[in-house]
């Protein structure tokens, strides 16, 4: 007899599912094994993620500490925890430039050929380190003010407060520039929660929600059709005959190039790179989804000769650290042409005749 502790089978398959879930977004969106990979980026990508992880945490216990958004009060830490709590939270602020540091570097001195600079990727390393500037001179000029004997575990603050004083630098505890930093740093972080949704920010939040709800099927296996004699839809000419999981994969792509770097397509010098195929559907989606315009997506957005060009190797999805699959893409683009429109090119017709025949 099956004891009331013992769950039942669905209830047993929840649970595994939940465990999986949860196994899967700790791997790959908070230990990001695939963006580890490739060395230098991967380290890169670590330092930022991390350091900004750690930052977001201490300005919460710091929050904590004041009647502002809670009912309560937790005074912690104190006394040795407070010093290892300063020296972590200086840490996590260098991590941040060495990572900002590394990521233009990279950009500017040895950039990959994969590697596309756009506007917003600029605006997100700028951001990121004028935040973390702010918070460092509002931390040196505290110290120059109160000397408190324990500045030496702010590594960093401190050592931007000693080159201060160096140059004769003195503050009082009421001087105006405490206030002008403090706000500055907070508005410069409200700043960075308002881009979240308008630039490649989102990925933060996009990203493991992908990584949780793609679709539950080994890498590179095509979706069958169910009834195909009778289903309506036959492959996707449009941006919004995509599936909702398709789109939300389509706009969180950061560009990084990874998928590009492994396609041999593009390796052979054939006009066709995965990256510059979710870049063209990812525009659609802000210019005909979000701007309500109409646009063609198949002879306008994406050349009808493009979604021939790939191998379906599958390298990419092998690659993209966010799980994103250009192929089911592809191939629902040839699916829409070949099934709805007849529109092949002629040696892919002829094979398809010859394998008919």
């Amino acid at each position: 007899m099956t004891s009331e502790a013992t769950p039942l089978p669905e209830e047993r398959s929840r649970i595994s599912s939940v465990l999986y879930e949860l196994k899967e977004l700790l791997v790959h969106a908070v230990l990001q094994d695939r963006v580890l990979k490739r060395a230098y980026p991967g380290l890169m990508h670590f330092l930022i993620f991390w350091g900004m992880t750690i930052q977001i945490l201490g300005t919460i216990v710091n929050l904590l500490q004041y009647p502002l958004f809670t009912p309560f009060v937790i005074e912690w830490p104190l006394g040795t925890a407070y010093l290892g709590f300063e020296f972590i939270m200086d840490l996590a602020g260098i991590m941040i430039l060495l990572g900002i540091t590394m990521a233009a570097a990279r950009r500017l001195f040895f950039k990959p050929s994969y590697l596309i600079n756009r506007w917003e990727d600029w605006y997100i390393l700028i951001l990121l380190a004028v935040i973390t500037l702010l918070g460092f001179f509002s931390e040196a000029v505290r110290l120059i003010a109160t000397n408190p004997p324990w500045r030496a575990f702010s590594v960093l603050g401190n050592g931007l407060a000693i080159g201060l004083e160096n140059l004769g630098v003195t503050v009082a505890e009421d001087a105006p520039i405490h206030g002008f930093l403090f706000w500055s740093h907070t508005v410069a972080g409200l700043v960075f929660v308002a881009s979240l949704p308008f630039t490649k920010l989102r990925h933060l939040i996009t990203g493991p929600i992908n990584i949780v709800v793609r679709p539950d099927r080994p890498l590179g296996e095509i979706e069958t059709i169910e009834d195909i004699e009778t289903t309506e839809q036959l492959g996707a000419g449009e941006i919004e005959e995509f599936s909702s999981q398709s789109l939300l994969s389509f706009d969180l792509c950061v560009q990084c190039g990874r998928c590009e770097s492994v396609c041999p397509s593009t390796a052979s010098g054939m006009p066709f790179s995965p990256r510059g195929v979710l870049l063209d559907l990812q525009e659609s989606i802000h210019t005909d989804l979000i701007g309500g315009k109409e646009t063609k997506l198949l002879g306008e957005s994406i050349e009808t000769e493009t979604p021939w060009l790939c191998t379906t190797c599958g390298a990419c999805l092998y690659a993209c650290p966010l799980f994103i699959d250009p192929v089911s893409s592809i191939i629902e683009l040839r699916r829409y042409l070949t099934l709805t429109t007849g529109e092949v090119p002629a040696p892919v017709g002829e094979t398809l005749m010859q394998m008919e025949r």
